[in-house]
């Protein structure tokens, strides 16, 4: 079988379909940030179709401009059509093979200088930061904002240290069940002496030993 070749093509919206079997999770918190992120920045990212018309990739995008009535979007477009398996195998990976993950802590470090932030993209605000910012206007700014901070000044060996080499894990809670792993996470801080999730996750796994 011949490799895969993909080039930009402007497709009709209505001639589009849904990914039929998609291994993506779709939250409502996450619809509301892919919202907003094309109302602030537009639609910078292509959606990719097989020849049939099957999304691949971006079925949110593609649901976003259908709402708005757009009538025509840009897809990556392949030079033949993919096997079953190929469809199956790329439409399962494509989100999985990305050459790195998003580090929360840089992004609160540099921009979560302000509850406006946090706000209008709907994040937890980091717990050490809570007091902080909860009697702060929104314009006001936070000075020197870190997710991690070490009463030693660095990472003891059993802490996450901030770097290259971090890898995100992902849970989904409904909105009772967060609440109340919050309500228990505040209880593992006090009693671990830790100043965020990470730390106070991997303290608690730890002590099961």
């Amino acid at each position: 079988m011949s490799n895969i070749k993909w080039s930009p093509k402007e497709i009709l919206v209505c001639k589009i379909k849904p990914t039929p079997n998609n291994f993506k999770i779709k939250t409502d918190l996450g619809k509301e940030r892919l919202s907003l992120s094309m109302k602030l920045f537009g639609n910078a990212s292509t959606v990719v179709l097989n020849q049939d018309y099957c999304l691949i990739d971006g079925n949110s995008r593609w649901e976003e401009e259908k709402e708005k009535g757009t009538k025509k979007m840009w897809v990556m477009w392949p030079n033949r059509k993919l096997t079953p398996k190929e469809y199956k195998e790329f439409s399962a990976m494509f989100d999985v093979a990305k050459a790195g993950e998003v580090d929360m802590d840089r992004i609160n470090s540099d921009l979560g200088t302000n509850k406006a932030f946090f706000d209008k993209w709907k994040l937890e605000i980091p717990l050490h930061m809570r007091e902080k910012l909860a009697g702060m206007g929104k314009g006001q700014k936070v000075p020197n904002v870190k997710e991690l901070e070490y009463p030693s000044g660095k990472a003891g060996d059993d802490m996450v240290a901030v770097g290259s080499n971090i890898m995100m894990v992902q849970l989904f809670f409904t909105a009772k069940q967060e609440a109340e792993f919050r309500k228990y996470e505040e209880k593992l801080m006090k009693k671990f002496k830790t100043k965020n999730t990470t730390e106070t996750v991997l303290r608690a796994v730890k002590a099961c030993k």
